[in-house]
Order: C-alpha cells, then sequence, then structure tokens
C-alpha cells in the first residue's frame, strides 16, 4: 500500500541503497511530497516530487530488487505525476539510472544543455565514472483532463 510521510531520512536511505548516485556537488533540495510502500513494515519503495529553482522533478524513486516488475514503480511514479498534474505542473524532469523505465512511463530523452541545471550532475565528481546520467523530461499538459 502506498502512504504519504514527511520522513525523509528512511526514504534517503533506501534511495542510497539502490544506487541512486550523490556526489560532491550540493543541490538544495525542496521536497513537496513524499510516498512510500512498505510491506510487513519494511519500506520497499518510495518516490519524491520535488521543485528545484522552479523547475519540478521526479527528485528519487526505488523500489527494493526483490518486489521490482510487480508495478510499484509505476504505481509510485503514478502517484508523483498525479500530484504534479493537480499542481498545475506543464513539464516534470529527472536524471535516470534506470531510462528505459521511464522511456515507458512516457518520458522522453534530452541532453544536459536543453535540461534545467537544477540536477547537480554538470561538476559532479562521479559523472560518467560510477553515474552515466540521461537527462529526461514529461509533458503533462496532453495528459491534463
Amino acid at each position: 500500500m502506498i502512504t504519504t510521510t514527511n520522513e525523509l531520512g528512511p526514504v534517503d536511505a533506501l534511495f542510497l541503497s539502490q544506487g541512486l548516485e550523490m556526489g560532491n556537488e550540493p543541490v538544495e533540495r525542496n521536497v513537496q511530497k513524499i510516498w512510500t510502500a512498505k510491506k510487513d513494515g519494511q519500506l520497499i519503495g518510495a518516490a519524491t516530487l520535488g521543485l528545484r529553482e522552479g523547475h519540478w522533478v521526479v527528485d528519487g524513486i526505488a523500489v527494493l530488487p526483490e518486489h521490482r516488475t510487480k508495478g510499484l514503480g509505476s504505481q509510485l511514479l503514478d502517484h508523483v505525476l498525479e500530484e504534479a498534474k493537480r499542481r498545475g505542473v506543464d513539464t516534470i524532469w529527472l536524471v535516470a539510472k534506470s531510462p528505459v523505465f521511464f522511456e515507458k512511463e512516457g518520458f522522453t530523452y534530452t541532453d544536459a544543455e536543453h535540461a534545467p541545471a537544477v540536477f547537480g550532475c554538470s561538476d559532479c565528481d562521479i559523472r560518467d565514472i560510477d553515474c552515466h546520467p540521461r537527462w529526461m523530461q514529461k509533458s503533462l499538459t496532453s495528459d491534463k483532463e
């Protein structure tokens, strides 16, 4: 079951444990909403919606490996996108570790030069070493009812 929370610490711990890269470049995070999925009291997945310098972002999303391919990641992302639409967001951005997942969810690739410079990748010490970022975006305007 997916619920909201205000506790970012356990969610960030999940993100780090699942390899969401965080290098040396400080990025001011402005997390707007957090969703979690738990099974038997254990955090098994989470997603966050963020606002960075006026740009809405999927700030993070992760699911434990043993719970993947069951639709949980898509459900978490749906919550993020629905909240973004509710807030009137036209375009949402992300840097993808698993770009194929996001491509299946309707995101399109863009290059770093056309993406907002809010992800902290430009001078990161692990870019193209341990982290190979793919900038992606999704228009939410065409999905509005």
